[in-house]
Parts: C-alpha cells; sequence; structure tokens
C-alpha cells in the first residue's frame, strides 16, 4: 500500500543514494555525486520541501521542491513503470494547489515528460544551450 509522508531526517540518506542513482543523475541538470555532508547540509534548510513515498513502510521515491524551486521526483529503480511517480505528483500537485509549480526536464528523458504531461503539466519554454557540453 502506498503512502506519502512528510520528509525527516531519517529518510535523508534515502533521498541522497536516489539522487546519486545512475539513472536519476544522467536525467538530472547536474550529474554530480552529493557528498554525505553536502546533503545534509542541504536538508537541514530544504527538508520541509519534500514528501516521501512509502510501499509497506518502505522507501520507494520522493517529491519537492529543490533549491531552485523546481519539482524534482523520483522512483527507485526496481519500482519505477508502477505509477508510483504519477502518485506522488498528483498528491503534491494537491498539497501545493495555491503554488505555481515548474519543473525543469530533459528531452532525453522520456519518462518524466510523459509522466508531467499525465499530471496535467504542460510545456511552456525550451531552453537552449551552446552545446551539448553546457
Amino acid at each position: 500500500m502506498l503512502e506519502i509522508v512528510r520528509n525527516k531526517p531519517q529518510y535523508w540518506e534515502f533521498i541522497r543514494h536516489l539522487k546519486n542513482d545512475e539513472t536519476a543523475r544522467t536525467n538530472s541538470m547536474s550529474d554530480h555525486m552529493i557528498q554525505v555532508g553536502e546533503h545534509r547540509a542541504y536538508m537541514s534548510v530544504h527538508n520541509d520541501k519534500y514528501y516521501i513515498c512509502l510501499n509497506n513502510s518502505i522507501p520507494v521515491g520522493y517529491v519537492g521542491r529543490n533549491a531552485q524551486d523546481y519539482i524534482s521526483v523520483a522512483v527507485i529503480s526496481g519500482n519505477r513503470g508502477k505509477g508510483i511517480g504519477k502518485y506522488m505528483l498528483q498528491y503534491f500537485r494537491e498539497q501545493m494547489s495555491t503554488q505555481k509549480l515548474r519543473a525543469i526536464v530533459s528531452l532525453e528523458n522520456p519518462a518524466s515528460l510523459k509522466l508531467f504531461e499525465a499530471c496535467g503539466f504542460i510545456k511552456k519554454y525550451y531552453i537552449f544551450e551552446g552545446d551539448e557540453n553546457d
């Protein structure tokens, strides 16, 4: 059974590991490996911006707003493609219904593009970069 709970320190390491997952880093704006100390410092400021999705009390994903106020959502590899991301994103939209929500999604990440569109988000802008290494 899926359940969404507010983030707390006991989940910080779960989030860090998920952010450092190879697929997550490939699809992220940055492929930087997040270290324990920097993640603790980040979470001590941004803890309340994140929610954790539990499946039978086991963390399987998170959703929240990062430091730049963009939506960040991720599901552990064995649970991707099962509707968990959609469940979290819909929950998050309900919780943040009075706030403007936005996300940056790579054009090379069709699963996330499909997720955000399925949850009612619309494409508004394209970001152009100087070359593929920017």
